[in-house]
This record gives C-alpha cells, structure tokens and sequence, in this order.
C-alpha cells in the first residue's frame, strides 16, 4: 500500500452511524496531496478502508500586461508594462498590475478561467489584443504565464 499523504484530522459527523449489517460510516476531514474534498471509513467487522475523493485542486496564474512597441505579439525587452490596469478572473476576482505590469493571482481552481483587462488606464493611443480577454486552462500545481498585448492602431 502507497501513502499519498498524511490525514491531519478525523472528525465524525452527527450523520456517523452504520448502515447495514453493523457497517460503521463516518465522514473526515484533512490534507492528502492535492486537498481533500470528501473522504469516508467504513469499517466492516473489523476492517478498515479509507476512500478519499481529492480535490480538482489549485494552480498559479501569473502574467503581464505589456505596450508591444514593435507589434510583434511577444513581450520584447525594452518593451513597458502596462501599470494600474484592473485584471479581472472569471469577472469575479481583481488584481492591479504593478509598475512592470504584472499581475498575479496566486491561488486559483484547476481548470478553465477567462481573464478580462479593464482599459481604462491605458495609456492613449494603445489599445488591448483581442479586447483584453483571454480563455485559459489552470492545471493542477502548475503556474499559467500570460503576456497580454497592447498596441498602437494603425
């Protein structure tokens, strides 16, 4: 048997109780790797398993908000960031990009997420990419590296 963590506490629930043939059921609580959403032990004569349902955890979603000079689409040297622009996750949750335009959000679901930049402290006549939305997958433990683009119309 593998070990995939360690189980900080075991809480029984008022629900605890057995359910056929003396099989006792209890909910608990604690930190395998990746969290723990629901887990049970059920003891049947003797007998213990433990099951556990991790959670879909949780990644790092980081980037900057850069004026591409050059209009190439890559944040070059030399090239700005884009401070005091609102960064909006899943239109829920906002952060400030800082002086180098970077932005972080250090704690976010796995999975799909939409990120939307807010302009209007965009310096003129620089306008966002794409209307500064973007569609990005989280997974699990990883960190999600943005550059979102300005840039000046033609």
């Amino acid at each position: 048997m593998s070990s995939v963590g360690t189980i900080d506490a075991i809480t029984f629930s008022p629900a605890a109780g057995t359910v056929g043939n003396g099989t006792a059921v209890a909910g608990i609580g604690g930190d395998l790797t990746g969290g723990v959403e629901t887990a049970a032990i059920v003891s049947n004569s003797g007998n213990v398993t433990l099951s556990a349902s991790t959670g879909g955890g949780s990644g790092e979603l980081a980037g900057i908000v850069y004026l591409d000079a050059n209009d190439n689409g890559h944040c070059d040297a030399g090239e700005l960031g884009a401070p005091n622009l609102t960064v909006v996750l899943d239109g829920r949750f906002s952060v400030q990009t800082v002086v180098s335009g970077r932005f972080d959000f250090p704690a976010v679901a796995s999975g799909h997420h939409v990120i939307s930049v807010v302009s209007d402290n965009l310096p003129l006549p620089w306008t966002l990419v794409g209307d500064g939305r973007l569609e990005v997958l989280v997974t699990t433990r990883d960190r999600t590296d943005l550059a979102i683009a300005a840039h000046r119309p033609r």
